[in-house]
């Protein structure tokens, strides 16, 4: 095995690349799903949104299991490689596996049969369908096969070697490469035959007809289907560089630099990355770059804003209650860690029913990222009340004085009962009063962020109408400053995150790459100890009896002295 702080990079660079690929395919997913269901636009984004979600998964996994576990350097359930975990999320991985096989070779043959053999009506969307039903159901099998019921051997995602492998056992056929393999190979020559054919049958094409033979109409609808077609090829070739990466590198490294296994999941990642970066670079329809202010793209992002402002909105409200309830009413049992969890987990699917009410049923007016004004708006449709607006002032309101009023009847109590508290109370309940006040004075201060962020958004419009927009900046940066202020305080006012600000794993990476020393072991020694280190004659063993440090004891020397006077006489 190699060192710790090597590994620790390596996985935190499998997490950024994975976490990036991850936002890629987010952000196209929506778009595709649209263009996938509309009926003037080709069943091929069927099969582009199956690969889209496949991708997502599999980043999933990467980014919230296998570089987490490199990072760590543990299987983090148990220190076995076969643990239930990692074979459970292993077999998930094979399932997505053998549906990208099976969506490889429909990515192919569709290409190949509406280009060479101009046969569209094979791959109709409800055949589609049935078509990745069967396909889900055979990966299902499949995977459960070769994790559960074959005798050798599992795969697993895998921390030790920074990327996957097989749980080997000795003396024992590994069955499940033995039935990869094929699939595998299948799934990267079909459609090499398949795009070397379209490519042929285009340049040929090209030569008979000329160009006045065609109508606009069918020289676009040529160069779309063409279009499609390289895009595939190119996702085809990640696949395949992704999978021969994997059975390459054990054979040429052997177990030895085991640190370049992780271009083996840096290549996946890729891999599941390909799709999305394809779309957004070569297809405009899907990509949405647009001139229009409310398109899938800006309405996405707008969405996922007020998702987040609505969840902070509601923290601002629990967090205030929170400090009145252990300050004012002194009940420590009411926020627990678990009530606390559970609160949360709540508070995310009802920041999402409201986002989507207020995005997506509302008949207006939507919130949206308006470059136009440097800022956010709502979308106006002329005739129509902002129903959007008329929920999120009285909530953003409502937020911003019931917080209000708990601050100040905490620090009213806080003022009214300081001299009480401090005669009655012990020291450790002294203390933990501080500490709890100490918080509610940094959540009173990031709810004043809070509360002139989204005056701010309302007030400006007015002021200014459309007049000197450049001022509208101030509200995005007002808000930049909001979501910073938390760290910002934290770092600076709370001791106990302060000395938990470098943690021992990052110190081991610091240390890896030379930035910061490492610290001289200090060694407590004792008077004997030092004395025998430093003489050089043989040292005869006397006990010592030693007087504690600053204790004057007069009486003790009184007697020291009388019975040495006795002695001598």
């Amino acid at each position: 095995m190699f060192e710790s702080p090597l590994k620790i990079i390596l996985g935190s660079i499998l997490f950024l690349a994975s976490s990036t690929g991850l936002l890629l395919n987010l952000t196209v997913v929506s778009p595709v799903f649209q263009l996938a269901f509309a009926r003037d636009k080709s069943s091929i984004y069927v099969i582009s949104s199956v690969n889209i979600v496949n991708d997502i998964a599999h980043l999933m996994i990467t980014t919230f299991y296998l570089a987490p576990t490199i990072i760590l350097n543990s299987f983090i359930v148990s220190e076995e490689r076969n643990n239930n975990v990692t074979v459970f999320i292993s077999f998930i991985f094979m399932v997505l596996w053998y549906i990208g096989n099976i969506t490889q070779i429909v990515m192919a043959v569709n290409r190949w049969a509406v280009i060479c053999i101009l046969r569209s009506s094979i791959f109709t969307k409800r055949n589609l369908l049935i078509c990745f039903a069967f396909t889900f159901l055979f990966a299902t099998v499949k995977g459960y096969l070769i994790q559960y019921e074959f005798p050798c051997c599992a795969f697993l995602v895998d921390q030790s070697v920074l990327s996957y492998s097989y749980f080997q056992i000795e003396n024992i056929t590994n069955y499940t490469d033995q039935s990869d393999i094929p699939l595998n190979a299948l799934s990267s020559i079909i459609p090499v035959i398949c795009y070397t054919w379209i490519f042929y049958t285009i340049r040929s094409a090209s030569k008979s007809i000329t160009p006045d033979m065609r109508t606009g109409n069918q020289k676009r609808r040529g160069l779309q289907e063409l279009s499609y077609a390289m895009q595939f090829c190119l996702i085809s070739l990640f696949y395949t560089f992704s999978w021969i990466m994997f059975r390459i590198f054990p054979i040429i490294f052997n177990g030895r630099q085991i640190e370049w296994f992780i271009l083996t999941s840096l290549c996946h990642v890729l891999n599941c990355s390909a799709n999305a970066f394809v779309y957004i670079v070569f297809n405009q329809e899907s990509f949405l770059v647009s001139n229009r202010k409310k398109s899938p793209w800006t309405l996405a992002f707008g969405s996922a804003f007020m998702f987040l402002w609505y969840f902070e909105t509601i923290t601002q409200m629990i967090m205030a209650f929170d400090r009145y309830v252990i300050i004012c009413l002194r009940k420590h049992n009411l926020f627990t860690f678990t009530s606390t969890l559970v609160m949360f987990s709540l508070l995310i699917p009802i920041s999402f029913v409201i986002m989507y009410h207020s995005q997506y049923m509302n008949p207006c007016c939507a919130f949206l990222f308006d470059q136009e004004y440097l800022s956010y708006s709502y979308y106006p449709i002329e005739g129509v009340p902002n129903y959007s607006d008329r929920f999120d002032l009285p909530l953003n309101a409502s937020s911003s004085i019931i917080s209000a009023i708990c601050y100040i009847l905490i620090f009213w109590t806080v003022h009214n009962s300081s001299a009480t508290f401090s005669t009655v109370a012990g020291d450790q309940q002294k203390v933990r009063r501080r500490r709890d006040i100490r918080f509610a004075i940094q959540f009173s201060l990031l709810l004043v962020f809070y509360i002139f962020v989204w005056v701010l958004f309302r007030i400006l419009p007015i002021l200014l109408a459309d007049r000197h927009v450049e001022w509208f900046i101030l509200v995005p940066i007002f808000y930049t400053i909001n979501c910073t202020s938390n760290a910002i305080i934290y770092i600076f006012f709370n001791s106990e995150v302060q000395s938990h600000l470098i943690p021992s794993q990052l110190i081991s990476v610091l240390r890896y790459l030379g930035i910061t020393q490492t610290s001289t072991p200090v060694q407590n020694r004792t008077i004997a100890s030092v004395t025998a280190y430093s003489s050089v004659a043989p040292i005869t063993h006397v006990a010592i009896r030693f007087i504690p440090v600053r204790k004057h004891q007069p009486f003790r020397s009184i007697g020291l002295l009388q019975n040495m006077n006795q002695s001598v006489v």
